[in-house]
């Protein structure tokens, strides 16, 4: 017991330490380049960044967008970076990452989509599938 307890010390020292040297972004990123979205999925390597695809159009995307960013403060604190992305202005980012429609969300860790969810979510099945993600992929981070 006091083995798992002093890992898990060491663990969440060496979260602290990454966070200190690379904070994460208050606030959603709206990205508006294709430089900017790289530097951002380089930079923040080993946290998980969470992407919105959206439209100007679409209205789904419109109701999830105040959703979307009253969650960011409270992932923040996880580490979680917070995208959101113009489908019509970067197709290629969605071809990149074989995203058809909006509303999308794709989660990414270490350059590599680790899940993607098309359409629209309500605020808690967001927090579950987020909670659920971090738990299965950064409970050893």
């Amino acid at each position: 017991m006091d083995e798992e307890l002093e890992n898990i010390r060491l663990q969440k020292l060496n979260q602290i330490a990454r966070n200190l040297n690379n904070p994460i972004p208050h606030g959603v990123i709206t990205i508006g380049s294709i430089e900017k979205f790289n530097e951002i999925v380089n930079r923040y390597l080993h946290q998980l960044i969470i992407v919105e695809f959206f439209a100007q159009w679409c209205g789904p995307c419109k109701s999830f967008k105040p959703i979307y960013e009253s969650l960011q403060p409270l992932y923040e604190q996880k580490g979680v970076v917070f995208l959101r992305i113009d489908s019509e202005a970067f197709p290629e980012i969605c071809t990149q990452f074989n995203v058809m429609g909006v509303p999308a969300f794709l989660f990414i860790k270490e350059k590599k989509g680790i899940h993607r969810v098309s359409g629209a979510m309500l605020k808690n099945q967001f927090q579950n599938l987020v909670d659920s993600l971090l738990g299965k992929f950064f409970s050893e981070s």
